[in-house]
């Protein structure tokens, strides 16, 4: 059936005054998916807001992830620097533990080698020990017998007092004796060194005799001799009846002096200078000290040993 204006306008006064009909109307007319569309809208809404607030709370969890980021790379990066100071540590601790087991070594090795020596050492405090027993073993002997030396000697002493004025009147004669055994000492040097120097081609031009040296005592014999050249030179003597070892280096000691040498010149002898050393008896151990100080040995047989050379 048509509709008028009038119609329309009673039609929409009976939609107002039954909603079923316009809604069954609106239904008709837009179809069931329009009539969805608020719903759908409310329920997008409703969605986008918490997709909203989905995205705030992972925008701030996303903060939070990048601020616990920051903290965990600056932890990260004193872990690093914290392993890299535990690194130099230990390998500052392996350098020291590589010392003491080191010194431990050599502690142990000086532990040994005291331990060696304690055992010398008690075995030699065992030895002094005993030579401790045997000494007083032997001092107790000593002291009985310096006991008996004691009464020995008041003996002797008694007998002595009888013998004093012997004992002097040998002593006068020993040294009248010694007096003429020098001289006779110094005598049979010269005439040995006349010999030597006469052999050798020396020209002698005075002495030999005794020289007195300025704080020096005197030399025996002292000879100025010239050679086949021309060239003069002195020899000195050191005569002894018994000429030992010790008394041949003290006279090489001397004339290998230089001081002494100058006292020489003082004196009135030229240089260079030859020197000897004369004994009536010279054993082995003499005629060895006198090459070794290149000093020259004279003896009753002659020339034992030559100069090594002359002394400036």
């Amino acid at each position: 059936m048509g509709f008028t204006v009038t119609d329309l306008a009673d039609l929409l006064r009976l939609l107002e005054e039954r909603p079923e009909w316009k809604n069954a109307l609106r239904t008709v007319l837009l179809g069931e998916e329009f009539l969805q569309l608020p719903e759908l809208v409310r329920r997008l809404a409703v969605g986008q807001e918490r997709i909203q607030q989905e995205l705030a709370a992972l925008a701030a969890e996303v903060r939070g992830l990048a601020e616990a980021q920051r903290r965990t790379e600056e932890r990260v990066g004193r872990l690093e620097q914290a392993l890299a100071e535990l690194a130099e540590a230990q390998r500052r601790t392996e350098e020291r533990v590589g010392r003491l087991e080191q010194a431990l070594a050599e502690l142990a090795e000086a532990q040994r080698r005291t331990e060696e020596r304690v055992g010398r050492l008690e075995q030699a405090l065992a030895e002094l020990a005993e030579a401790q027993r045997r000494t007083e073993e032997r001092v107790g002997r000593l002291e009985q017998a310096l006991a008996e030396l004691a009464e020995a000697q008041r003996r002797t002493q008694q007998q002595l007092s009888g013998v004093v004025g012997a004992l002097r009147v040998v002593e006068a004669r020993l040294g009248r004796l010694e007096d003429a055994l020098g001289l006779t000492v110094e005598e049979h040097a010269e005439d040995i060194l006349l010999m030597v120097l006469e052999d050798k081609g020396l020209r002698v031009l005075e002495g030999p005799h005794p020289i007195p040296v300025d704080g020096e005592g005197q030399v025996d014999l002292a000879a100025v001799c010239e050679d086949a050249s021309g060239n003069r030179l002195t020899v000195v003597v050191e005569s002894k009846a018994r000429l030992s070892v010790s008394a041949l280096r003290r006279w090489a000691d001397r004339v290998g002096s230089s001081a002494f040498r100058d006292k020489l010149r003082q004196a009135g002898l030229p240089g260079p200078f030859l020197a000897y050393a004369f004994g009536i008896r010279v054993d082995r151990a003499v005629e060895q000290a006198a090459r070794e100080r290149g000093l020259g040995l004279l003896s009753g047989r002659g020339e034992l040993v030559a100069p090594a050379g002359p002394l400036d």
